[in-house]
């Protein structure tokens, strides 16, 4: 999910897009949550900010780092893929 809000589809897809072409730049892992007892996953940006954020808290941390760990290589995939595959937009 990302965590900036975006005017248009248009400005959130070349973000996403931006964000997989730059994916080895990018920060991030697994932390507690501070409002609800579990673990989120977080993405940041080249500056430091959250960029893009899990969906949901987990329950379990491993759960979490399994699936931070998921997101990463789909990011990697996409960006070294050479274009992200977009239907219907």
């Amino acid at each position: 999910m990302s965590a900036t809000a975006y005017a248009s589809y248009g400005r959130c897809r070349a973000a996403f897009e931006e964000m997989c072409v730059k994916h080895a730049e990018l920060a991030g892992g697994v932390q507690h949550t501070a409002d609800v007892n579990g673990w989120i996953w977080i993405v940041r940006d080249e500056s430091g900010q959250r960029a893009i954020v899990s969906a949901r808290s987990y329950e379990r941390y491993a759960t979490c780092r399994a699936a931070y760990a998921r997101f990463r290589k789909l990011l990697r995939d996409l960006g070294e893929g050479g274009e992200v595959p977009w239907s219907g937009g």
